[in-house]
């Protein structure tokens, strides 16, 4: 049970008779039921806890802007290894986008166009949801993990895959550390 909040059953309430719970989901009786889907509902916070969360989610975001706009090495990995991770070259190349430079963009990290709009939309519905005091992405709760899971890891074999390409000279080689 969440903290503050219920559980709302999606699903209508049936007769009690064998076989009625297959019959309201539109299942023949004997098959396996589906089960509700349980989700959480949270409590409704006031304009002052909004705002509140507001303040913090702007001062975090400022915060973050003005590590990535300084210049300081981000990359553990890079910092470490002196070696490019599967994620280097993403925020200057989202950086040089944004400025309209399209062919700088690609040359930092080729997948920005599809890694940076995930990434920042993620980061914003997670700001969202947390400001608003629930989630954001309601529909993620109807997919199945199964499905996030491979686009997962669709995604990251893509990300590795061009990284290990860039070392072997695709993509202009590897994107300069530091």
């Amino acid at each position: 049970m969440p903290r503050n909040g219920t559980f709302k059953k999606d699903v209508t309430t049936t007769p009690n008779f064998p076989g009625a719970d297959a019959q309201a989901q539109g299942q023949q009786p004997g098959q396996p039921a589906q089960q509700a889907l349980l989700l959480p509902t949270p409590p409704d916070l006031s304009a002052g806890a909004k705002l509140r969360r507001t303040g913090i989610i702007g001062v975090a975001y400022g915060l973050m802007a003005a590590w990535f706009l300084s210049g300081i090495q981000t990359c553990p990995t890079a910092a470490t290894l002196g070696v490019p991770c599967p994620g280097c070259g993403l925020t200057r190349a989202t950086l040089a986008a944004a400025q309209g430079d399209l062919a700088e963009a690609f040359a930092l990290h080729p997948l920005f166009w599809l890694i940076s709009p995930v990434f920042i939309g993620l980061l914003l519905a997670v700001a969202l949801g947390y400001i608003r005091g629930r989630t954001a992405l309601p529909f993620l709760a109807r997919v199945s993990p199964r499905t996030i899971t491979i686009a997962g890891i669709a995604f990251s074999v893509i990300t590795f895959g061009v990284w290990l390409a860039r070392f072997y000279g695709a993509f202009g080689g590897p994107v300069p550390v530091g």
